[in-house]
């Protein structure tokens, strides 16, 4: 009998024993799980911090750029302006220019045509033809450069007088328009 009792024992050692470790394995795959939450909850604030951190320097970042950026516009605005004007004075200088030329270049022309009236002789028929042609092209030119030139100094000095007389308004003119998608006004 005192086998079945050392037999009885043993068994219920093992028993016991296979408990113990049953419980041990369980314990430590709840602390494992306890444990992976818990690292993941701390990357987490981690990551959140980081971001935290990150979003406000970038945030100074950008209002320190933007606080140079007004300063620079403040401070270059006025010499901005100025050499604006001065490079639509110099524009309209330069169509005057354009524009009167081809003006001078049509009178020029007519009268060319007016020698050559001159020079022709009046003896035959074919000759008077081409005395009264030039005549008629003569004055078409002369009426078309006069036309050319009034429109020119209509517009390009009109626009000259405005930024000379009178250059915010030609300036609050300008913006509006710009922002009404509009072509600048002369």
């Amino acid at each position: 009998m005192k086998k079945y009792i050392t037999l009885l024992a043993l068994l219920m050692a093992v028993v016991i024993n296979t408990n113990a470790q049953t419980n041990v394995l369980a314990e430590a795959k709840e602390n494992a799980k306890v444990m992976v939450a818990t690292n993941i909850n701390q990357v987490m604030v981690e990551i959140l911090t980081g971001v935290k951190v990150a979003s406000g320097e970038v945030y100074s970042a950008s209002k320190m750029a933007i606080g140079q950026a007004y300063d620079f516009v403040k401070k270059e605005t006025p010499q901005v302006i100025v050499e604006f004007l001065r490079w639509k004075l110099v524009e309209c200088c330069i169509w005057m220019g354009v524009w009167g030329s081809f003006s001078l270049a049509l009178v020029l022309f007519a009268w060319k045509l007016s020698s050559w009236r001159k020079k022709a002789s009046l003896s035959t028929r074919s000759d008077a033809e081409i005395a009264e042609f030039a005549t008629i092209w003569k004055w078409i030119f002369r009426a078309a450069a006069i036309l050319l030139l009034i429109i020119n100094l209509g517009y390009n000095g009109m626009t000259m007088g405005k930024i000379i007389s009178a250059p915010r308004v030609y300036i609050i003119e300008y913006v509006v328009d710009a922002i009404n998608g509009q072509a600048p006004r002369r």
